[in-house]
């Protein structure tokens, strides 16, 4: 960002755009504050929200952490050979678990996948227990990627089993409406004008 440090000093101690607001007549901003958009802490989503993509990074560096949706998928392909995955409505309870048995070697933005299947699993253990009250109950992790460049067998294996690794795209305006949200680095993570973006919202 050293182009909005250029452009204060040479106008006269103006503003970036690029940290400006955003909606603002006249202003071509790019970040949603809560007060011009009247979004307060206590009416925010109660959730951990992130979006992005999935790009190989750290490889080289560790050869243990793998860019993984092919671990998880033979993760759970080995469990489904074993007649460890049942048919049915515990199927992506017991792919989640397996999930969990190749936890380590996942990068943080998967292991956000593995969390969001977890927590949505939750939502639904804690309906069946009580069937007649009417929840709205949330997960609390909200973690998806918003496309899959390569490997889409992989992604559709998953979501046969229940677990969703891709989810809908969310503009700023929108996504400044959640309380939480995660910082993930590389590739197809947060970028350092994301950061920025998500700094500016009120969660």
């Amino acid at each position: 960002h050293l182009h909005c440090f250029k452009h204060w000093s040479g106008n006269a101690g103006e503003v970036c755009p690029t940290l400006q607001a955003a909606g603002r007549e006249g202003l071509p901003g790019a970040l949603v504050f809560g007060e011009e958009f009247g979004l307060s802490w206590e009416n925010l989503i109660p959730q951990v929200v992130w979006r992005g993509a999935d790009f190989g990074y750290l490889g080289h560096g560790h050869h243990t952490v793998r860019s993984t949706s092919k671990e998880l998928v033979n993760k759970v392909s080995t469990w489904e050979r074993l007649g460890r995955i049942p048919h049915g409505r515990n199927k992506k309870r017991a792919a989640a678990h397996a999930m969990s048995h190749a936890y380590e070697n996942l990068l943080p933005r998967w292991q956000g996948i593995f969390w969001t299947a977890e927590a949505e699993q939750e939502v639904v253990r804690k309906s069946s227990a009580l069937p007649w009250r009417k929840s709205s109950a949330l997960p609390w992790a909200d973690i998806k990627f918003t496309r899959f460049p390569s490997h889409p067998e992989e992604i559709q294996k998953l979501e046969e089993h229940g677990i969703n690794a891709v989810g809908e795209r969310i503009e700023l305006e929108e996504l400044a409406k959640y309380k939480y949200h995660l910082d993930i680095g590389g590739g197809g993570g947060t970028t350092w004008s994301g950061t920025i973006q998500k700094l500016a919202m009120p969660g």
